[in-house]
């Protein structure tokens, strides 16, 4: 089934008993391909207008969130679920910073699905992700392969303190660190972590 060069699937037609096909019959397996291929172009394209248009209304509602009175930690955790919805992500972090005393609020706001929430990070270390990001890197930081990347999964750094690191505990698979700025002061980062690997696009790195 291709509409417009694309692939969009395939028709099987199948007999009991030997079957040859005559002119006429392929003629019009072909025309019901052509409106199945259609059908399902439509389908999809509105199953993606509809996914666009809820991640509009999300995005919606936390700018209006922004523009309102509400606390700051009510606030944040209303933006982290706003994006686990319009990313899809199975966890996001935001650990706020302040730029003026280098020092990170703790624990993090933290939505998402299955969090194993006992183990709340209560203190960021030099070597753990958010440190190295906003202190070093200053830059945003996007692992498809979280497990083995070098800042989203320092293991030695976890071990020297004690703990799991969150990659292994939480079982994610690809992770985003978002630098979060305001004007030229860096406020915080976003970590968006998936359980499924993830190949981050030009467009979402944006």
């Amino acid at each position: 089934l291709v509409t417009g060069g694309k692939y969009e699937g395939v028709f099987y037609i199948h007999f009991w008993e030997p079957h040859t096909f005559t002119d006429d019959e392929i003629s019009w397996l072909e025309l019901f391909a052509e409106q199945v291929s259609t059908v399902i172009q439509n389908a999809q394209f509105y199953e993606k207008l509809r996914d666009r248009n809820r991640a509009l209304t999300s995005l919606s509602m936390i700018g209006e969130s922004v523009v309102g009175e509400l606390e700051l930690d009510l606030l944040l955790t209303q933006i982290v679920q706003g994006a686990v919805d319009v990313l899809k992500a199975d966890i996001v972090t935001i650990y706020q910073y302040y730029q003026d005393r280098d020092e990170f609020v703790t624990p993090p706001t933290m939505k998402g699905k299955d969090i194993k929430l006992s183990f709340m990070q209560s203190s960021v270390a030099e070597r753990d992700a958010p440190s190295v990001i906003v202190r070093q890197l200053r830059r945003s930081r996007y692992a498809s392969d979280a497990r083995n990347d070098e800042v989203m999964c320092n293991r030695a750094s976890a071990r020297a303190v004690g703990r799991v690191p969150f990659v292994d505990r939480e079982g994610i698979e690809s992770s985003a660190g978002i630098l979060l700025q305001w004007q030229q002061e860096i406020v915080g980062v976003m970590f968006v972590n998936y359980r499924a690997r993830k190949d981050f696009t030009d467009t979402e790195r944006r």
